[in-house]
């Protein structure tokens, strides 16, 4: 076996049992969640449920496509945003 061979196959039987050994460790660790002032981070798992099946916080107002939003930008207020079909798609402050 040429020299250059040997190498890349030595070179590619490394790689392949690091990445082996990295499968098989812990998972890496999720980035921290930035705290909002609104605490949009705490209701992020209402995306992709139906409006009418999910207790929404007291806080939150309602942002429907057809809804006529004021443009003052409030860091307290929980806006969650719902697609066509009522359908949360978003949930952020302002």
């Amino acid at each position: 076996m040429p020299v250059s061979r040997t190498i890349v196959t030595a070179a590619f039987i490394v790689a392949l049992t690091t990445s082996i050994g990295a499968a098989q460790g812990t998972a890496p660790e999720a980035a921290p969640v930035e705290a909002t002032p609104c605490g949009a981070e705490h209701f992020q798992d209402l995306v992709g449920t139906h409006v009418s099946a999910t207790a929404l916080p007291e806080h939150g107002v309602l942002v429907r496509p057809t809804t006529i939003r004021a443009t003052i930008y409030l860091p307290e207020r929980l806006n969650i945003g719902l697609d066509e079909t009522g359908y949360i798609a978003t949930v952020y402050c302002g």
